[in-house]
Order: C-alpha cells, then sequence, then structure tokens
C-alpha cells in the first residue's frame, strides 16, 4: 500500500515520516530544495534531576487506598489535584533540518511523491528538462541509520547545509563538517500553567541547568553509479548521548557535480 502526493511537502504535517525507532525524519520531497527534518529520541530539554512536585508517593497511596476502600471520586479529586500541581514534563527537542539544494534552474514534470507503507520507504520521481531522477529515503534499524540517495539520468550540483532546530555552531573539515548544538535547559512550568492559553515557554540559563549538548558530523565522498546515472548518497546516524546528548552524523556523497561542497555547508 502507499500514500500518493503530486506536489512536494509545504507543512510538517505534509511531509512523509520516517524512522527506525530512535532516529526520525520527516521528508519534504522537494525537488528544488529538499528538507529533511531530523530527531533522535535522546534529546530532551532540561536534565537529570530527583525532583517531583504535587505528585508525590505519598499522595499516589493516599488515592489508592481510596479506590480499594470503594472511594473512587476521593481517590480521583486527589490525584487531579495533585497532578495540576505537578511539575510539567520536559519538551522532546529536534536534532535540526537537513537541506539539499539544486543549484541553477529547473524545469519540473511528471512530479510524484510517494510512502510505500511495507517497506517504510519514501520516493520522490520526476523529470527536469526531459531528464529523470528518484530520491529516496529510508530509517535502518540495523544500520541505525537513515539513508537519502538521488539517482539521475544528468550531472548536478547540490548544495547540502544544515540549520533550526538548537544547532549552534558548525566547523568545516577536509572531507566534511562538524555539528554542535545544545538542547534548551529545564523548564519549571507546572502541568496547570503548561495548558494555559498564550503561556510562553521558558528554559533556565544558567550554565549548570543547561540542557544536553549533541555533535552531528558530515563526512563526503565522490564515487560513481550505474551506466547513464549519476548518483548521490548520504546516511544519517546519531551514535550516543552524553548527559549533554551525543550525536554523530554522517553523511556519505558519491556523484557528480557537488561543486565548492565545503563552501556551501553552512547554518541556514
Amino acid at each position: 500500500m502507499k500514500i500518493v502526493f503530486h506536489q512536494p511537502a509545504v507543512y510538517w504535517e505534509e511531509g512523509f515520516p520516517l524512522g527506525n525507532g530512535r532516529l526520525g525524519a520527516v521528508m519534504y520531497g522537494g525537488c528544488e530544495k529538499e528538507v529533511l527534518k531530523l530527531n533522535e529520541d535522546t534529546l530532551w530539554s532540561g536534565y537529570p534531576v530527583k525532583s517531583q512536585r504535587g505528585m508525590s508517593a505519598e499522595a499516589k497511596a493516599r488515592a489508592g487506598a481510596l479506590a480499594r476502600e470503594g472511594k473512587p471520586a476521593q481517590a480521583m479529586e486527589i490525584l487531579e489535584k495533585k497532578l495540576w500541581e505537578a511539575e510539567d514534563v520536559q519538551m522532546y527537542v529536534p536534532f535540526g533540518n537537513l537541506y539539499l539544494e539544486f543549484a541553477g534552474d529547473r524545469e519540473i514534470t511528471g512530479y510524484r511523491r510517494s510512502l510505500d507503507l511495507e517497506r517504510a520507504v519514501a520516493t520522490v520521481e520526476y523529470e527536469n528538462r526531459g531528464k529523470r531522477y528518484e530520491h529516496t529515503c529510508f530509517c535502518s534499524e540495523p544500520a541505525r541509520a537513515c539513508f537519502y540517495r538521488i539517482r539521475s539520468e544528468e550531472a548536478f550540483t547540490v548544495k547540502i547545509s544544515a540549520g533550526e532546530g538548537f544547532l549552534q555552531d558548525m566547523r568545516y573539515e577536509e572531507d566534511g563538517f562538524l555539528l554542535w548544538g545544545q538542547c534548551p535547559g529545564r523548564s519549571g512550568f507546572t502541568v496547570t500553567e503548561g495548558n494555559g492559553g498564550g503561556v510562553q515557554q521558558t528554559f533556565s540559563q544558567e550554565a549548570e541547568e543547561r540542557g544536553m549538548g549533541y555533535l552531528g558530523a558530515g563526512v563526503v565522498r565522490l564515487g560513481t553509479a550505474e551506466p547513464g546515472f549519476r548518483r548521490m548518497v548520504f546516511s544519517v546516524r546519531i551514535l550516543m548521548s552524553w548527559c549533554f546528548a551525543s550525536g554523530f552524523v554522517q553523511a556519505l556523497t558519491a556523484g557528480t557535480g557537488i561543486l565548492g561542497f565545503m563552501g556551501w555547508i553552512r547554518r541556514s
């Protein structure tokens, strides 16, 4: 079974979600500028701390005792009161975005974007001035990676960059790049405040209360593809987390026309 669209996604909700249980990506399917929104399950605001407000062990024990006594209404009253006094959960945050932008004017025809629900593979197919292109993306659990491949009947130049999320810095290497980010500090909102309309979420800016840091790395390699086609492939992996989350992003590129790659990779 496949879900099929005939235009790229404009909003996050229209993208194709892919994942391997730990690493996730939303693919927009752009043929002039592709967007991959990445996340990873260890990236949260805040930091490990033993603090609990409102929903204490004593409150839960009291509610349990009332329930066993056949007084569910009183038990629910205690739980609801303590829940609304409790500190809100911390926020799951994104790793950031990867962008693939094709250079030059393009004339796109025959656009088709599909998500294979049985194979969990997203595919974009189109022609640029009569030359066929195919973009494929999936996340592998054995490889612990998200793979993105572009096949085409012509040489192409693509600019790769990264940004948004909580990325803070970038450094260029001889064969790739490094990205640093840091999740926001702990939020002290209660559940009541968090559910209030128009409340601005705030995070601690104290150095000792900032959230997890994370690292991404990209590696670029050039190669050949099957006869008649040019190909570019990159993979994204998050390897580990330190409490301050560590991550690793690996980009493997095989194809042609990755002109000035080091100069083009930059924070958006």
